[in-house]
């Protein structure tokens, strides 16, 4: 597991526990580096996404619509989403509405 932030441990607490008690966080698939934020966004085979730091610090995470997923993955210059992102979407969408409130 990652060392958190404290905006992760305090007041993303509610979101990262329903993430990982609704749909889990996965295993990694791909991690582009975003130098706007000095962050890398990772991307998980459950359709989460990590916000980690440059030294692997847990900021956020989030669950990821399909359309996040393909500007994200175009702004990193790749042409398409890994299918085990896409299918870790389709498979948990139905968790999204809840996840998307948190």
């Amino acid at each position: 597991m990652y060392k958190l932030t404290t905006h992760a441990k305090v007041e993303r607490q509610d979101r990262l526990f329903a993430i990982i008690d609704t749909i889990g966080i996965g295993n990694e698939v791909d991690r582009f580096y975003r130098k706007e934020t000095n962050a890398y966004e990772v991307f998980t085979d459950t359709g989460v996404v990590l916000i980690l730091s440059e030294k692997d610090v847990l900021i956020t995470a989030y669950a990821v619509r399909h359309e996040k997923a393909i500007a994200a993955y175009r702004n990193a210059g790749r042409r398409m989403v890994s299918p085990r992102v896409l299918n870790g979407i389709y498979y948990h969408e139905e968790h999204y509405k809840y996840l998307s409130k948190l």
